[in-house]
């Protein structure tokens, strides 16, 4: 496992720290911190391979979707919602994907 696979797995790990129990479609459930809903859990995680993919199903959140994949660049909402989480991105994934471009 090289340290761009371990950096990605202590992510995945992280977020799923932050979250509750996973539905039967496979998304971790949580409160959107982007939205500010404390109601019923209408977001999630979702861990697909090399992938992180996140949606707000609630219809006024302005965050809404955003995916991240290992070795890509991260996009700036991924950022914003790591950010509001108090999750760390660590460094390596952050210029992952910048090297490429």
């Amino acid at each position: 496992m090289d340290a761009l696979d371990h950096d990605f797995d202590q992510l995945c790990f992280d977020i799923q720290t932050a979250c509750g129990s996973q539905t039967g479609t496979g998304f971790h459930e949580v409160h959107c911190p982007i939205c500010g809903n404390t109601g019923k859990k209408k977001a999630g995680f979702k861990f697909e391979g090399d992938k992180i993919v996140y949606n707000c199903f609630r219809g006024s959140c302005t965050l809404k979707a955003t995916v991240y994949e290992k070795g890509e660049f991260v996009p700036r909402k991924f950022k914003q919602l790591m950010e509001a989480f108090g999750i760390d991105i660590s460094v390596r994934l952050l210029t992952a994907g910048r090297k490429k471009n």
